[in-house]
């Protein structure tokens, strides 16, 4: 089975990091492995409390993974500090010498979306680290915080994945090359009944559209996108194909998410609710696949 690793923060409400990493990467298919960066106290209201690892832990971590072998691809999510960006970035590049193909994907996250604490670092640091990996995905807030701007349309959406991936490959890259490809998504962008990703490589940029679904169930949302992407490139896909994959997976738990638990705290009349994507699975019907428009 090929085996992905995992990095990232622990939620201990299950709804997102580590733990929805595992189940996305094994329900498609998949063998997780983690690796832990920090340990947080979070639900869908926010992050309550955040303490990274140690880097003798997490390194650790690392090494014993290595000696199990090389991974068929890494999926890395939030990181703790400063250290442990700079730990990946020397991990991935002697990896990099030594391993003839395996595939990095990152969720740029630097905060929950409920809000809450934040990494004790900044977006910006992540700059050596995403150069490294092949493919990043962030979302318009975390583009608007790597490249110092502002993103309020779809016009404005597509150049910021433009500006990114140039950022990124300062030096002209080919389909031989491995270079840095941007996966910018569109779901914080205004109101639209549609919303549209951003695919860019080397042959242009591609736009995946799919129907908006209305609901208030999307803790963890972008965890499970990144991870599901990782799974499906583990298993050979190209980075694209691996794209429409993960894109349909989430649209299928999306329109099937549900209230987790519901209930009149302390028998008052306010009412407590939370609730939680459907479970990753494999894409059951072509519906949920999303519309693909490519520019040159």
């Amino acid at each position: 089975m090929n085996r992905v690793w995992c990095i990232g923060g622990s939620d201990n409400s299950g709804g997102a990091g580590i733990q929805k990493d595992i189940v996305t990467v094994n329900a498609l298919g998949c063998s997780a492995a983690t690796v832990v960066s920090c340990i947080t106290s979070q639900n869908q209201c926010g992050i309550a409390m955040l303490e990274p690892v140690s880097d003798a832990s997490f390194i650790t971590q690392i090494e014993t993974l290595l000696a199990m072998g090389a991974p068929m691809a890494i999926k890395i999510g939030m990181l703790g500090n400063r250290s442990q960006i700079e730990i990946l970035v020397k991990v991935l590049t002697e990896l990099r010498t030594t391993v003839p193909a395996f595939v990095v994907v990152c969720d740029t996250v630097c905060s929950a979306s409920a809000g809450g604490l934040e990494p004790h670092h900044q977006l910006t640091d992540l700059r050596p680290l995403l150069a490294l990996c092949d493919l990043i995905t962030p979302n318009t807030l975390e583009a608007e915080q790597l490249l110092n701007t502002r993103i309020d349309n779809f016009s404005a959406f597509e150049r910021a994945g433009k500006a990114l991936f140039a950022m990124l490959n300062p030096i002209a890259v080919s389909h031989k090359n491995t270079y840095t490809r941007i996966l910018l998504k569109g779901g914080h962008l205004p109101a639209s009944p549609i919303v549209r990703d951003v695919f860019i490589d080397a042959s242009g940029v591609t736009s995946f559209e799919s129907a908006y679904v209305n609901t208030r169930w999307n803790h963890g949302t972008g965890c499970t996108y990144a991870s599901a992407i990782t799974a499906a490139a583990a298993q050979h896909y190209p980075l694209e194909d691996a794209v429409v994959i993960a894109k349909a997976c989430m649209q299928q738990a999306l329109e099937n998410s549900y209230t987790l638990l519901s209930e009149d705290t302390q028998h008052t009349t306010q009412t407590v609710e939370f609730g939680t994507t459907q479970p990753q699975a494999w894409p059951e019907s072509a519906a949920y696949m999303p519309r693909a428009f490519r520019k040159k």
